[in-house]
């Protein structure tokens, strides 16, 4: 390993924006969901409640959009 450690690349600062839009996203759902969001959706969907399953919609339309947008981050 001597000297292979050093050799970093350049991180991309594209990369480092999405991540952070990303992370204040996840912060906004958890914050609406009132705690984990992911547990809203778990727990909504094993009680039976509408909300799981709204949530569980609108996560999977996000995450549609999350990919289209992917390509303006490399």
């Amino acid at each position: 390993m001597s000297g292979k450690i050093s050799n970093f690349s350049s991180v991309n600062k594209k990369l480092i924006i999405a991540a952070i839009i990303g992370g204040l996203f996840m912060g906004y759902g958890a914050r609406l969901a009132f705690g984990c969001n992911i547990g809203a959706l778990f727990g909504g969907i094993a009680s039976g409640s509408l909300h799981g399953w709204v949530w569980f919609l609108f996560a999977f339309l996000g995450s549609i959009v999350g990919v289209k947008l992917r390509k303006y981050f490399y």
